[in-house]
């Protein structure tokens, strides 16, 4: 990949010390805001689903398959913006912006639909929620019905990151939904990576140039942002998803490679939901002590549903509070 792409994972854990009051970002570069070590994320589920991971895994779907039908786009469809803002050239606008969908789809495999789809690598998303008793999350993900599991972040993270392997690449961070915020995040970090200095390119040093500047450097200009969208749409959600609160954790895995070792690998397994087949992968969760507590939904009024919850517990050797959502839904 491009140099920019690996500055931005060799720098992700830089800074470890931090303001406590603020928050991070992944790295120098994406100024995705990133939790602090001693926060808590909440992950809403069913009785399935806290019996799955207490068992020692997450199931993690690939992103073209969320809920969420423009998942992986805004930040391409924002950078579209960007250039239709600073660029005056009707023609040349065009060529650059064919040149940044081409290359969008080669990074997402947009294939034509009577062709086989090859799963040689993908991206993975996981969805927390910062909010550990959201009426929201418990409609949405649960019917009121379900468990909302309390995570320590760091430990959680550092779990993931022992399972990864050499072929996998964790991203974590903030969901960002307000377009203004979005569209000043890519055009800050377009700007400070790849206009501030101008080497890369004979003929750019500026915005106002692209009009005018020779189409091998307009090329490998868009090639570059490219890159940052690619980055930036793992983290750009549309407004109406504001009140979700997601905080998400990405995967970006290689299933198949001449060299690689079978080892390495994280295999691509298929689940099947509302009679469509979704792929997902397994990441183990080596430290189970991430997990802090479960709270049971609002509307699971049964006494047993708490007393089998520690039962079970209890049952695991595992120090985890259970208690009740104080939402005083009644149905």
């Amino acid at each position: 990949m491009h140099k920019i792409y690996h500055n931005s994972i060799a720098t992700e854990h830089k800074n470890e010390e931090h303001n406590m009051s603020k928050y991070k970002h992944i790295d120098d570069f994406i100024k995705i805001p990133q939790l602090n070590n001693n926060d808590r994320l909440f992950h809403y589920t069913s009785a399935a689903g806290v019996k799955g991971i207490t068992d020692g895994e997450f199931w993690i779907t690939e992103s073209h398959f969320l809920n969420d039908s423009t998942e992986f786009t805004i930040g391409t469809d924002i950078c579209m913006e960007i250039l239709e803002k600073h660029m005056r050239n009707p023609r040349r606008l065009l060529y650059a912006k064919d040149l940044l969908m081409e290359q969008m789809r080669k990074y997402y495999r947009e294939e034509q639909e009577d062709t086989v789809s090859v799963s040689a690598e993908g991206s993975y998303v996981i969805s927390f929620c910062t909010s550990g008793d959201s009426l929201l999350m418990w409609s949405e993900y649960s019917d009121f019905m379900g468990y909302c599991m309390e995570f320590e972040y760091e430990k959680l993270k550092e779990t993931f990151q022992e399972h990864c392997g050499n072929d996998c690449t964790l991203f974590d961070g903030k969901v960002i939904y307000d377009h203004d915020e979005q569209t000043e995040l890519l055009e800050d970090t377009i700007e400070r990576l790849l206009l501030s200095d101008g080497e890369d390119y004979k003929t750019i040093h500026g915005w106002d140039d692209l009009d005018s500047a020779e189409e091998e450097d307009v090329k490998l200009f868009v090639d570059h942002i490219s890159v940052i969208c690619l980055l930036y749409n793992m983290f750009f959600k549309k407004e109406c998803f504001a009140q979700e609160q997601e905080y998400r954790m990405v995967f970006l895995c290689v299933h198949r490679r001449k060299q690689l070792l079978s080892g390495d690998s994280i295999s691509v397994e298929y689940r099947i939901k509302d009679e469509v087949f979704i792929p997902f992968i397994r990441m183990k969760l080596g430290d189970i002590s991430c997990l802090k507590s479960v709270c049971v939904g609002t509307k699971n009024t049964s006494d047993l549903a708490v007393k089998g919850l520690r039962h079970y517990f209890g049952s695991r050797n595992l120090e985890v509070r259970v208690k009740k959502s104080e939402i005083p839904l009644r149905y």
